[in-house]
């Protein structure tokens, strides 16, 4: 009891941990000015044997750290305050920083790395830049700033995937292959490679140097699960070009007064009957 009344006197970070009362906008500012920092000679109480200790160089390094004495941990004071208990891939439940604190200094580097380049945490950060930058703070106001950044964000993603969807049509259009010898990983547009990597890369390497500024930077920072340049990708680009001319077959033959349909089969090479469907509408 005594150490909670000692805490609430500081405005130590640990008391708005699972907060369950939602906390309005102008009280998140109070909060977050208010909240208690460590002086520089705080001595920081060790948690093992190894004598290992929070260091006060962190609260610089990483501004979003926030030091709990209720707790002797670390927690995200803006995932904290803005009650990011949920986030990431498929709404996951967050945990270390954010409901819980973090003690394990051995791996204090790695952790804050890690959190730091969380995608909730960083939506937390927009809430807060924001909720700053709005005169009257009000929620409103806040949202549809939000709504303008995920806007951007698709307009982004999509000027990145427009190239290479136009270089599959491209080649679908042309009955050119895509893939070529050794064709996997990163694309280097300022070294191309000695040995043909296909018509598909070496495309795209020509819309780069020809200006295609967004599709530059998007080879060059995308990361190897999210590059949507590889095979399977191509695959599904080809099967979702052929669904859309497929859709658009089936409209014009159901519209036509009379249509035939015309079926042959007969087997390649490797003895395998492989069957063909023509239909003929005025």
């Amino acid at each position: 009891m005594d150490e909670y009344i000692t805490a609430k006197s500081l405005n130590d970070i640990g008391l708005f941990v699972n907060c369950s009362e939602r906390i309005e906008s102008i009280k998140r500012i109070e909060i977050l000015q208010s909240l208690w920092i460590p002086e520089q000679n705080y001595k920081y109480p060790t948690n093992n044997k190894r004598n290992l200790k929070f260091q006060h160089h962190w609260l610089y390094k990483w501004t979003w750290i926030a030091y709990s004495k209720m707790f002797d941990g670390a927690l995200c004071k803006y995932c904290v305050i803005f009650n990011e208990h949920e986030g990431g891939s498929g709404s996951q439940k967050l945990g270390k920083f954010v409901l819980t604190t973090f003690s394990n200094w051995k791996n204090a580097i790695e952790e804050f790395n890690k959190h730091d380049n969380n995608k909730y945490h960083k939506m937390t950060l927009l809430k807060f830049d924001c909720l700053m930058s709005v005169p009257n703070k009000t929620t409103d106001s806040i949202l549809i700033q939000l709504d303008k950044k995920f806007k951007s964000e698709i307009e982004q993603n999509r000027a990145k995937l427009k190239p290479i969807i136009e270089t599959v049509m491209f080649c679908g259009r042309l009955g050119l292959p895509l893939r070529g010898h050794r064709d996997s990983g990163p694309i280097d547009c300022d070294n191309p490679p000695v040995e043909n990597d296909g018509n598909f890369r070496s495309l795209l390497r020509f819309k780069v140097m020809s200006g295609d500024i967004n599709l530059a930077e998007h080879l060059k920072t995308a990361q190897g699960n999210a590059s949507y340049i590889s095979a399977d990708i191509q695959n599904q680009i080809l099967t979702s070009c052929s669904n859309l001319k497929l859709k658009q077959i089936i409209s014009k033959v159901n519209a036509a007064k009379c249509f035939t349909v015309l079926a042959d089969e007969t087997a390649d090479i490797s003895g395998i009957e492989q069957f063909s469907l023509c239909v003929r509408y005025f």
